[in-house]
């Protein structure tokens, strides 16, 4: 995710302190500061159509949907208001998105097989009609296609194929990492681009030991230019430097399904098997507080604490604030 400054109010980081010292009792994790901001969004959300990927916020506070119907992306003021849509007929089955420091926009198209829940969008068939899918999408700040990485259609490994990318994040130097995999997936790992798209290295195989993955789901990088991996199958969330190392992992978040990053490491995660959001530390990898009662996959946060969540079943687009 974007990393931008952050700055809590004094109450609220002293009630934060105050989790870590709860949390690390065995107690219950308290609540998070946070509260809902409603009515918020589109008027049209929480319509099948409105079933979302993937979410990110940029340096001004715009919020970037990806979805799982046309278009695909969208453009979304930070009252609500959509200003602006595109990405017809690219996406099979969207997954993830990340906007970049220079506020382009990526995003992966996962590609499963239609899912078999009724309260699911299915697969786009217009776009596999089209040959799409397998692929990692640039666009300008305009919504102009820049790169494609990935074989349009085929699944695959190697340095030109993905079998079902979930999410992709940039260093600041422009290296570009793809998590490549969904649950189930043969792939089960990370690759690495220079930032012209050339191909460098993978690394990561399906298993459960250190470096091993099952279910790669999403990506984000903190303060230290460390790649962070919810690695959702085997319930943590493994930490690499840029070049495949294991540092590290955090196992206190769940099944980890979504991920954001404040640039001084608070770490915002979506735990979908027991549906809340989980806050913590990148720098600790510890947890501190809950937000309860969320069906949620995507997640992003703003530069004044503000959430934004996408609930995958309920279709619906959520706003929290720390509370006044």
């Amino acid at each position: 995710m974007t990393h931008v400054p952050f700055r809590l109010r004094a109450g609220s980081l002293a009630i934060l302190l105050s989790l870590f010292a709860a949390g690390a009792r065995g107690q219950t994790l308290p609540l998070a500061p946070y509260e809902e901001v409603t009515p918020w969004g589109p008027a049209v959300a929480g319509s099948l159509e409105w079933e979302p990927a993937g979410l990110d916020v940029d340096a001004r506070g715009t919020l970037y949907l990806l979805r799982r119907s046309d278009p695909a992306l969208l453009i979304i003021s930070p009252a609500g208001t959509v200003q602006k849509t595109f990405a017809n007929l690219l996406f099979v089955w969207a997954h993830g998105i990340h906007v970049d420091r220079g506020g382009h926009i990526w995003a992966t198209d996962c590609t499963v097989g239609s899912p078999t829940s009724t309260d699911l969008l299915p697969v786009n068939a217009a776009a596999i009609k089209a040959g799409r899918g397998h692929q990692v999408y640039k666009f300008s700040p305009d919504g102009a296609l820049l790169l494609t990485l990935g074989t349009a259609g085929e699944a695959g490994g190697g340095p030109d194929r993905f079998n079902c990318p979930t999410d992709v994040v940039t260093a600041p130097d422009g290296t570009i990492f793809v998590s490549d995999g969904h649950d189930g997936m043969a792939n089960a790992r990370i690759v690495k681009f220079g930032a012209d798209g050339r191909f460098l290295k993978a690394w990561g195989s399906r298993g459960a030991g250190p470096g091993e993955l099952s279910g790669p789901h999403a990506l984000a990088m903190d303060s230290r230019g460390r790649v962070l991996v919810a690695d959702r199958g085997n319930k943590r969330i493994q930490v690499f430097d840029q070049d495949g190392v294991v540092l590290e992992q955090f196992t206190e978040f769940g099944g980890p399904a979504g991920m954001a990053l404040m640039a001084d490491d608070t770490l915002f995660v979506t735990d979908s098997q027991k549906k809340h959001v989980l806050v913590g530390s990148a720098r600790t990898g510890k947890v501190t507080g809950v937000i309860p009662n969320i069906y949620s996959e995507p997640i992003a946060v703003d530069a004044e604490g503000t959430l934004y969540i996408g609930e995958v079943h309920p279709h619906t687009l959520r706003k929290f604030r720390l509370k006044r």
